[in-house]
């Protein structure tokens, strides 16, 4: 919802939707040509120039790097929006590992569930960070998914509980590891 409301807000800040579409493709094709030390400030600038901007806008830009083969690197803020982003980040990786769609979807969900778990449970009072690592270690695909806040429980019900079972049903290993200031959740899957 964010980059609908921030793309609405670019085409539409001059009332001329043919400039509005334009503006910010040339803005990132400029950013891209010459990169700046604060791109998400350089879009807007370059968006909305001299002009005065009448309303909100904001800009995120996420930039990735290929990272080696063996290993997949990534820290998220433990917040809830932050989740369907860090969820999709390992999708490259399994590719370039050359994972199956089967083998690509349960890594994907059997890590997404660890990470919306330590958002939701660990830090209740102010957020952290959450990191995630992948690496390939011989033929064994090794995930581990650690946060340094003190989990807190939840009300048991009908609809909540499955992360931890649909793990399992997904991964050959899942081994959870916690004390008073970390938690760690290690998932396998052979290759």
């Amino acid at each position: 919802m964010l980059s609908r409301l921030l793309y609405g807000r670019l085409i539409e800040h001059s009332h001329d939707v043919i400039e509005g579409e334009e503006l910010p493709v040339e803005a990132m094709r400029a950013e891209i040509v010459e990169r700046s030390s604060t791109p998400a400030h350089s879009l807007m600038r370059r968006v909305f120039g001299r002009r005065k901007n009448s309303d909100d806008a904001a800009a995120l830009l996420v930039a990735t790097r290929d990272a080696p083969k063996s290993d997949f690197l990534f820290d998220f803020s433990a917040i809830p929006p932050a989740v369907p982003i860090a969820r999709r980040t390992p999708i490259r990786y399994a590719a370039r590992l050359g994972l199956d769609e089967d083998q690509t979807f349960a890594l994907i969900t059997a890590v997404g569930e660890a990470m919306a778990n330590a958002v939701e449970h660990a830090y209740p009072e102010q957020p952290g960070i959450v990191r995630l690592r992948i690496a390939n270690a011989g033929g064994k695909l090794c995930a581990t998914i650690e946060d340094d806040g003190r989990w807190r429980q939840t009300q048991r019900s009908d609809e909540r509980g499955r992360g931890l079972p649909l793990m399992r049903a997904l991964m050959d290993g899942v081994e959870i590891r916690t004390d008073q200031s970390q938690t760690t959740i290690g998932l396998t899957m052979s290759l």
